[in-house]
């Protein structure tokens, strides 16, 4: 019955993971410029400094621009690259975003773009723009993710296997300590018998030591009076 428990308490903790994720970019707002703007949205599991380097490589393989906000002392939540070329969503030049955050059951993805001030792509005014963009959160998906729970599985399969062997071994040890602990039990049986004969014979060796001293005193008294 336990074992029945545990396993559907297992089973809805995946699922909600599972859940918890979106597997297809939906349309959001986000706070910009002192104003809302349109934006793709994802939520997913891996942890947002992980997702946004994955997320800027990917970007400058496929389509040949970088985001800045990540560095060697840098870690913004916010993205960007400005004044870039992207000719796979349009011939214009364009501000593009990116806003990664981490919240309470996964981390939180909004994509969006400007073509100029207060010019920001979206599904009515650019819908080709916008579509793209979403091919392109969408194409990252399917690079990304099975790679992200690939890592993982190798990363625990390996801890399965060393916590396996360090249980063997640490099983190993316990045996040898216990034969050990048998082969000094056994020792431990003849010191106790050996006590017990010695002490025996050191009580014989002490009334023999008292009878000697008493004759040896009996003897030098009969001798003085001679």
């Amino acid at each position: 019955m336990k074992k029945l428990i545990f396993s559907f308490i297992f089973i809805l903790l995946i699922s909600t993971a599972v859940c918890a994720q979106s597997f297809s970019p939906v349309k959001s707002t986000i706070e910009h410029e002192e104003k809302l703007r349109p934006c793709l949205m994802l939520k997913l599991d891996p942890e947002p400094t992980n997702l946004k380097n994955a997320w800027i490589d990917f970007l400058n393989d496929k389509y040949d621009f970088k985001l800045k906000g990540m560095g060697l002392f840098s870690n913004k939540e916010l993205l960007s690259a400005e004044e870039v070329s992207i000719p796979h969503i349009s011939t214009k030049k364009m501000n593009f975003y990116t806003h990664v955050t981490e919240e309470e059951s996964a981390s939180e993805m909004k994509v969006f773009a400007s073509l100029g001030y207060d010019i920001y792509i979206n599904e009515q005014d650019y819908p080709d723009e916008f579509n793209t963009i979403r091919d392109m959160m969408t194409a990252f998906l399917k690079q990304y993710l099975p790679q992200y729970y690939s890592e993982l599985i190798e990363a625990s399969s390996e801890k399965v296997k060393n916590l396996n062997k360090e249980i063997k071994d640490m099983n190993g040890e316990i045996n040898d300590k216990q034969g050990d602990i048998e082969k000094l039990n056994k020792e431990i049986d003849e010191l106790r018998k050996n006590v017990q004969e010695k002490s025996k014979e050191l009580k014989d060796s002490e009334i023999q030591l008292r009878l000697q001293e008493d004759k040896r005193e009996s003897v030098s008294s009969a001798l003085r009076q001679l």
